[in-house]
């Protein structure tokens, strides 16, 4: 289904058809024979079909492409084409000696795949920095003071976008669960005025959507061709709309904000949109266009990561309701010592909740690669493996999790793997957590760049699990396995037409 969405729009005109055939004769000439410096590593694929055979399986098989690869070079790097061009992928071991370096040595691929030049104009990519300092400073430092209001958006929420069920009652897992998420999330970004908001609601949604889109359509075209190709791709307009329409639904919200901090006894918010406001300059505290767009940008991060991975564990629970007494009877249990609202330490204390979450992050990954680089300087592997400038890496983080040498029976879902191994010795009480990252643990990234948000994102997941299950007794429909994830590149995302069943438990 995805790629009929990516493309359907391109082929409305023979003229831009002739126009996408320049692009890709174009792209593929400048792929060839470009003359960029080639990494002396093996590359899993013959050259001479590599972009007609391999490419399309970067495209639509890139889960069994990256395992054959991390198999046949198993312990070694290797090089494999990719929407990009050629990649490298570095089994465990060379992470650690990379990830904190510079990023004037090896940078983020993030920004670069987002293509923030055209789907977030009229914004400078380098204003992101700002949004960067909120989510990896201030969520976490003010996650202790936001967790109540987190808890309190839950309650809400649960009755207003669950169905009333004392039968059995289907509901579409990731819909609701992105419901959800936009009303928590949004109490935590953009704050009680505007989270409950339908139109922001669309917007935080779908900006994320069409920024993937957009970027992977961009992508498909060397880069001095991007400005006029962007002009034919659809979902780019549509973010520059949204820009448009954030700024106008946040700037009355801020106008409103620095009046009242005039007056005498005002009270700071507590949100993003004040946390974004205290890090700008003094020249683009006014510069609501930022505002708008840095909002959406910190949404795409706590809104849609956070949406697929609860909608994953959803799907778990359905499919293996073994666990559902285990983890009711631990909560009940933490409840007990620490009253009926949970407080952000007595997460801590959900270990077999948190051994389901990583071991679901572990079998249904939000993306088949993690640790995304580019070197922008020569880089020496510690083997003495040479990255020539310009070459793009990643690890190969669903491979790594399916490898029966680091995880035993790597291919069957066990909710309690990682909690067994916490308990497994003293030393490791405080590893193998869901925000925990290793070598081997990546799905969150590594070093400079690892996720930041992964601490608001835990707290969250699991007080939305602790609520739905208070409420709610689940399962898939009779007769059906859990529904398959559908992979895109790397992409690895929840399908969003499954369906779970539902029904209200008994008070």
């Amino acid at each position: 289904m995805l790629p009929q969405v990516i493309f359907q729009d391109i082929y409305l005109t023979s003229f831009i058809s002739t126009l996408i055939i320049f692009f890709v004769v174009s792209w593929v000439f400048f792929f060839y024979f470009s003359g960029k410096p080639e990494p002396d590593i093996p590359l899993y694929a013959d050259r001479d079909n590599a972009f007609f055979s391999f490419n399309k399986r970067w495209m639509f098989d890139s889960a069994n492409l990256l395992r054959e690869g991390y198999y046949k070079f198993y312990d070694k790097p290797f090089g494999v084409w990719t929407s990009q061009g050629e990649q490298v992928s570095l089994p465990p071991k060379y992470v650690d000696g990379l990830k904190m370096l510079p990023d004037h040595t090896l940078t983020s691929q993030l920004r670069d795949f987002m293509q923030v030049a055209y789907t977030m104009a009229p914004v400078g990519p380098e204003m992101l920095d700002y949004v960067d300092a909120v989510i990896s400073s201030d969520l976490n430092r003010n996650l202790a003071k936001v967790f109540p209001n987190i808890q309190g958006e839950i309650d809400a929420a649960f009755p207003a976008e669950l169905p009333v069920c004392q039968d059995w009652t289907p509901i579409t897992a990731y819909g609701t669960v992105l419901r959800l998420i936009c009303r928590i999330s949004g109490r935590m970004s953009v704050g009680p005025s505007l989270n409950r908001n339908e139109e922001w609601f669309d917007i935080s949604s779908e900006w994320t959507r069409n920024v993937f889109l957009s970027a992977v359509k961009l992508k498909m075209l060397p880069a001095f061709l991007r400005p006029i190709g962007s002009y034919f791709i659809p979902e780019i307009k549509k973010c520059r709309h949204q820009n448009i329409r954030a700024r106008e639904l946040l700037q009355p919200i801020i106008q409103k904000r620095e009046q009242e901090e005039l007056l005498p006894g005002y009270e700071k918010p507590n949100d993003a949109i004040e946390w974004l406001r205290d890090v700008v300059p003094d020249e683009d505290r006014k510069n609501y266009t930022f505002f708008g767009i840095g909002q959406l940008a910190i949404g795409a991060l706590s809104i849609h990561t956070v949406s697929h991975l609860t909608t994953n564990v959803v799907l778990n629970l359905a499919a293996y309701p073994e666990y559902v007494s285990i983890l009711r009877e631990e909560y009940e249990s933490v409840k007990k010592e620490y009253g009926e609202e949970f407080m952000l330490e007595s997460m801590a204390k959900l270990k077999k909740m948190d051994s389901f979450l990583n071991e679901t992050l572990r079998c249904n990954n939000l993306s088949l690669v993690s640790f995304q680089r580019k070197a922008l300087r020569p880089v020496t592997l510690y083997d003495g493996t040479i990255l020539p400038a310009g070459t793009l890496i990643f690890a190969p983080a669903n491979a790594i999790s399916t490898d029966n040498s680091i995880f035993p029976d790597g291919d069957t879902f066990d909710g309690l793997r990682f909690y067994k191994l916490r308990e497994s010795s003293p030393q490791a009480k405080n590893k193998h957590q869901l925000t925990s990252i290793n070598s081997t643990q990546l799905h969150f990234g590594a070093g400079r760049h690892a996720c930041p948000g992964r601490w608001y994102a835990s707290a969250e997941i699991k007080l939305i699990i602790v609520s739905l299950l208070s409420k709610y007794d689940i399962k898939l429909k009779e007769g059906e396995k859990r529904p398959e994830s559908i992979k895109f590149q790397h992409r690895n995302a929840p399908d969003p037409k499954a369906q779970v069943l539902i029904r209200e438990r008994p008070l």
